[in-house]
């Protein structure tokens, strides 16, 4: 198996992921799990630059 490089960036994004997930569940809009996963990723002091459409 491939060595990470960043394993615990990894670990926590995917750990966002699933909360995200087994909160809201599935059949919502991306732009609602988009918000939900930043509020989370925050929640695990990360900060992140969201990239708006025109």
């Amino acid at each position: 198996m491939a060595k990470l490089i960043y394993p615990k960036l990894s670990y926590d994004i995917v750990g966002a992921l699933y909360e995200v997930y087994n909160t809201i569940g599935n059949g919502l809009q991306e732009k609602y799990y988009q918000k939900a996963l930043v509020r989370e990723l925050e929640e695990k002091g990360y900060w992140l630059a969201l990239v708006r459409t025109v």
